[in-house]
């Protein structure tokens, strides 16, 4: 996010990882599950949704058993997807018009 690469954002039972690449999706989920080991909280992957950006959106690979979508996915109430333009107006354009 804005050529900074952020590993984790979570916010009581949702969590979002950020990665630069495949290996760095491995190494998050793993230490996921390291944490998962002593707290015994357990990320549940049918529910994990993965997207790619940036430089890989035209990527079609589907690795790690995720479901990979390429539709904006709302993310604290924010919306992420590889269109810039569809995400100003889901973030931005439509709250003005909402809040009017």
């Amino acid at each position: 996010m804005f050529e900074k690469e952020i590993k984790a954002s979570q916010f009581a039972g949702d969590n979002n990882l950020f990665c630069a690449d495949l290996f760095s999706v491995e190494k998050g989920f793993q230490i996921v599950a390291d944490f998962g080991a002593i707290s015994g909280l357990k990320l549940n992957i049918t529910k994990t949704k993965a997207m790619w950006l940036g430089k890989w959106v035209n990527n079609k690979n589907k690795p790690l058993h995720l479901k990979w979508v390429c539709s904006p996915t709302r993310i604290l109430s924010s919306y992420f997807s590889y269109n810039e333009k569809g995400n100003n107006e889901m973030n931005f354009n439509l709250i003005k018009i909402n809040n009017i």
